[in-house]
């Protein structure tokens, strides 16, 4: 980032300092930051209970020196802790037995790897025409744009519905001869509703493309919410069709960052995903990630959350979040202007006001001490919920009634805010 020449730039320290002096200071840098860990932010971090965020932490720093990198030659207990990982998730999303996958940094990397593959997997079919597509719901993840920024790849949105799941029909009449890839999400982030990923998975089989599910926010949560009867359609690599999906270990898996994973339907595909160079002096460089360098104490860390759950934790943990988040929803349909964008089926909300510049609403939250997310098509607040927030429910919905109250009672009141991610 730029900074104001007019600012005088930080000096190197000549001397070092002890850790109490150090700790000090870094207490001292986060007092301005949101209260995240009172449930006051509405996104970025996560948590199930504390005895696994403890566990996570532990595990993190017992591989604090080991590098993900050197799994292959030096560090083979990260290597395997890895497969046991990718095992876990080929059994969560009930993959075939030639299916696979990888660990990466976070779910841009996983959604990379994936449109990378499908990519090379394209160039098979037409080995003459490099300016490709890809066809997205308008609610698909910015990681998408990132991955055809980089590769030179257009990107096609499709419509919305009502219920803010994409529109099928809208999103088949897009594809053409250059289509490389069609997606959906499980859930989209702004909205947190599923795409119906069983009709995507049909037009890609009659269409013999590529299917992409972005699992990201919910793979590791929805399965559970479907072992306690929670209504949640098939995403997963069962379905016909699909052939990858990218679910984030940090986010509901509640790992410690930065840790993902990728998986592919058919073991040939996490080969077209990955890099290979052997030009230089020390010979061949070899990666199944964009990133070199990794941290093996996420690695470590997101095996021991798992282990430490187990799949009973997590159901017990879904069964908490869920009704967390019916409660939410509930407190915020008692209050007079605010309505749904939709109904969601993970933990994350949103919702909006018809009579009311809901980003006025999300202003007076801010004086209240909340950090408001905000969502521009259509203007809403939106929330990505963990356990965090469920102590202070009660304050929330309270505070929210009272910044209506409040926008309600002053006469066209608006607000300048913009949403930002």
């Amino acid at each position: 980032m730029a900074k104001n020449k007019n600012i005088k730039r930080l000096e190197f320290p000549e001397k070092g300092k002890s850790w109490n002096k150090i700790n000090s200071e870094l207490n001292q840098i986060e007092e301005n930051d949101i209260d995240w860990k009172n449930g006051r932010s509405p996104l970025y971090v996560f948590k199930g209970n504390e005895e696994a965020n403890q566990v996570g932490e532990k595990a993190f720093m017992k591989f604090f020196h080991h590098n993900a990198l050197g799994g292959k030659r030096v560090f083979h207990g990260v290597k395997k802790l890895e497969e046991n990982i990718i095992d876990f998730g080929l059994d969560l999303f009930k993959a075939p037995s030639h299916s696979t996958g990888t660990i990466t940094t976070g779910g841009s990397e996983s959604i990379l790897l994936a449109v990378k593959a499908a990519r090379e997997k394209m160039r098979l079919k037409n080995k003459n025409f490099d300016q490709y597509n890809i066809v997205v719901p308008e609610s698909a993840h910015p990681a998408f744009d990132k991955a055809c920024c980089l590769m030179d790849i257009q990107i096609k949105r499709a419509n919305l519905l009502s219920s803010r799941k994409v529109d099928t029909h809208h999103l088949e009449s897009l594809v053409d001869k250059n289509t490389m890839m069609i997606l959906g999400s499980a859930p989209c982030f702004p909205h947190g509703v599923v795409d119906p990923i069983e009709d995507l998975a049909k037009i890609s089989t009659k269409l013999d493309l590529w299917l992409h599910v972005d699992a990201c926010v919910g793979g590791y949560i929805l399965p559970f919410f479907k072992m306690i009867g929670r209504k949640i359609s098939d995403f997963d690599l069962s379905l016909n069709g699909v052939s990858s999906l990218s679910a984030d270990l940090h986010k509901f898996a509640f790992c410690p960052k930065p840790i993902s994973t990728v998986f592919f339907k058919n073991n040939e595909d996490l080969e077209r995903s990955k890099f290979v160079f052997d030009y230089w002096g020390s010979g061949q460089f070899e990666t199944f990630t964009l990133s070199g360098t990794r941290a093996a104490g996420a690695v470590a860390g997101a095996w021991s959350v798992i282990n430490n759950l187990g799949k009973s934790g997590y159901i017990e943990i879904a069964e908490k979040l869920s009704s967390m988040t019916d409660q939410y929803v509930s407190g915020i349909e008692s209050i007079e202007h605010l309505l749904m964008v939709a109904k969601p089926e993970a933990t994350i909300i949103n919702y909006t006001s018809n009579t009311l510049d809901i980003f006025a609403v999300a202003e007076q939250l801010s004086k209240k001490k909340w950090l408001p997310g905000l969502t521009k098509r259509p203007k809403g607040i939106h929330s990505m919920m963990s356990m965090y927030h469920f102590p202070v429910l009660n304050d929330y919905i309270n505070d929210l009634n009272e910044a209506v109250i409040y926008v309600s009672k002053k006469k066209d009141i608006s607000s300048n805010l913009k949403a930002e991610y």
